[in-house]
């Protein structure tokens, strides 16, 4: 005997399954735990339930039944047959098939991820999912060590926790990435970053927590930060090395350069500043004129006072002509007890002018020595005019002779 709604649900008309063993239309999975209920039923006067099983569609398809049925007997216990109800659950098992597809792609998605994923109960702080890389960042698994509070990870008070959960509870909001350190199951702990967001699930609200490990990133900046006080460090000497440089420079070229007893240029640079007044005058033919100036008898008073006195009177010498010639005049030292100077000037008349007056005023002058004494020192002058042909060796043997 087969009921008409059978044949409704797998396509098949009654004459052709009428006869039929059972075994064709139930899938070979399920049909020995199928025939042992159908044996149970026979056995027991109650309603039973059977949950899912497949049966043969007329087109081949397998599709999914719930079951539950009765046995019907006679007066005298014989059994008559079954009333049972049949439900097709094919498009609720395909739905749960799809389901669970989904969700194991989502966890497949979830697992794949480079940061450490959290799942927390706002209202109780307990930590109801986690991924793949949260188990390997901290050594926690679930549901092995279930229950999983946040206290359990975060290295912070309880009233630190509370007041951020209440906050964000309250707020609805995101939290901000934060740092923050964070323990392991074995105690150690881990520098994170750590972000989130609020979800509604069931009326409840939770906070999915993205956790990113910042060790390499913090040793990373450590290390970036040692590499940048190194090379301050390195530029601080270097600065220093170029001050030494510039400072080793200028001394040579004050050696060079300059007279290390009066600080007057130099013979050397006496030249060049005679060489570029030479040039200027013939391109522009002002006329400049020079003085070949000495001490009367320095010798002598080398010989008479010492080396000492005569140093002196070399540095007050040079000190007398400075004072002397105006500010746009050159004076240098070229010699021992020779003095040049070179002065911009219009005609020979102003050159014998100046020169006289720097004559005269150290006639008139008394070196005082260290010790008190008092010397008188003259000096001789000899001037030479330069014209826009003049060249350096006969002007200064002009003004030498």
């Amino acid at each position: 005997f087969v009921f008409s709604a059978f044949t409704m649900f797998l396509g098949h008309p009654v004459t052709e399954v009428t006869g039929i063993s059972l075994r064709f239309f139930v899938h070979p999975d399920d049909f020995s735990n199928l025939w042992t209920w159908l044996k149970a039923l026979k056995e027991t006067g109650e309603f039973l339930s059977y949950d899912e099983y497949r049966a043969r569609h007329c087109d081949g398809a397998w599709r999914w039944f719930t079951l539950s049925a009765v046995a019907i007997r006679d007066e005298t216990g014989a059994l008559l047959g079954f009333y049972g109800v049949m439900r097709d659950i094919t498009e609720r098992k395909k739905t749960e098939k799809a389901l669970r597809s989904s969700q194991a792609r989502y966890h497949a998605l979830v697992d794949q991820s480079f940061e450490a994923l959290a799942l927390v109960d706002v209202q109780t702080q307990e930590v109801v999912e986690i991924n793949r890389r949260f188990t390997e960042l901290f050594g926690y698994s679930l549901p092995e060590d279930a229950p999983l509070h946040v206290i359990d990870v975060v290295v912070e008070s309880k009233t630190n926790l509370d007041r951020l959960y209440n906050v964000t509870l309250q707020q609805q909001s995101a939290l901000s990435p934060r740092s923050m350190l964070l323990r392991r199951k074995n105690g150690t702990e881990v520098y994170v970053e750590r972000a989130g967001g609020i979800l509604h699930i069931d009326g409840r609200a939770y906070l999915q927590a993205s956790i990113r490990d910042m060790t390499e990133e913090r040793q990373r900046q450590k290390k970036l930060a040692e590499s940048m006080e190194e090379l301050r460090t390195k530029q601080d000497m270097l600065e220093k090395i170029n001050a030494l440089l510039v400072e080793s420079q200028r001394s040579l070229l004050l050696q060079a350069t300059y007279d290390s007893l009066t600080g007057l240029p130099n013979r050397r640079a006496a030249m060049d500043l005679l060489s570029r007044e030479l040039a200027r005058n013939k391109r522009h033919g002002e006329g400049f004129a020079i003085g070949m100036c000495v001490i009367d008898n320095f010798k002598t008073i080398n010989d008479t006072w010492g080396h000492q006195i005569g140093d002196e009177a070399l540095l007050w010498f040079s000190r007398m002509l400075l004072a002397s010639v105006r500010e746009y005049d050159n004076v240098a030292r070229i010699g021992g007890d020779e003095f040049l100077l070179i002065l911009p000037l219009k005609t020979g008349v102003d050159a014998a002018s100046v020169f006289e007056r720097c004559r005269r005023q150290i006639a008139d002058s008394k070196m005082k020595t260290k010790e008190g004494e008092e010397l008188g020192i003259t000096a001789s002058i000899g001037v030479a005019f330069a014209t826009v042909d003049s060249e350096m060796d006969k002007l200064l043997s002009k003004a030498e002779s």
